[in-house]
């Protein structure tokens, strides 16, 4: 997935590590033609990239690459990314269970994904209590 983007995956070496995305600097114009351009269809799978990182317990990953897409697609296209960049951080940011493409930052949303969410919290809460 990242090699598409132009992105080369570094994973953590050590477990305090973080993962990282890097854009290929080699061929960079080569690795980004095929999304990094405005009002392009790959943005709307860039969205569904970072949220699905997450759904499936890739936290690090999904927020590293959004970092590393939106630090390019700033960099080269300004201002012809603002939304696009807005759905990226809602992906990466807001809770699972408000999809990216809704205005409402309230509700419920997706059953599963409120349960999923309430479920991880309250396990992130066990383990912190666990650690102290």
């Amino acid at each position: 997935m990242a090699s598409f983007y132009g992105f080369t995956y570094h994973p953590p070496k050590e477990k305090r590590n973080q993962p990282r995305f890097e854009l290929e600097k080699n061929n960079l114009d080569e690795a980004t033609k095929y999304w990094l351009m405005p009002f392009n269809h790959n943005h709307l799978r860039i969205t569904r990239i970072i949220r699905s990182c997450r759904i499936l317990g890739l936290e690090p990953e999904a927020l590293i690459f959004h970092d590393a897409v939106s630090r390019a697609a700033k960099q080269k296209l300004g201002k012809k990314v603002e939304r696009s960049l807005m759905y990226w951080k809602r992906a990466a940011e807001r809770p699972l269970y408000l999809a990216p493409e809704d205005d409402k930052d309230i509700g419920q949303g997706k059953d599963f994904l409120y349960r999923f969410e309430e479920e991880k919290r309250m396990q992130d809460k066990a383990d912190g209590e666990a650690g102290n």
